[in-house]
């Protein structure tokens, strides 16, 4: 059996639906999204109970 011969018996037995154009980019869209969104929370620091709390003021003194 040549190489030809099995790469033709594999595309029979495995039949993907074909995907419109359309439904690519909405896909790699939605996952450039969601990865961005990990990758967000991943990264960012988590906020603690003394971020909320107001902070200092500074008098600003000038001539």
């Amino acid at each position: 059996m040549s190489i030809t011969d099995r790469s033709s018996t594999r595309k029979s037995v495995i039949r993907l639906p074909e995907v419109s154009e359309i439904t690519l980019l909405v896909a790699i869209a939605i996952g450039f999204l969601v990865l961005h969104i990990l990758t967000a929370t991943l990264l960012m620091p988590a906020a603690t109970a003394d971020a909320a709390a107001p902070q200092e003021v500074r008098a600003v003194h000038t001539d």
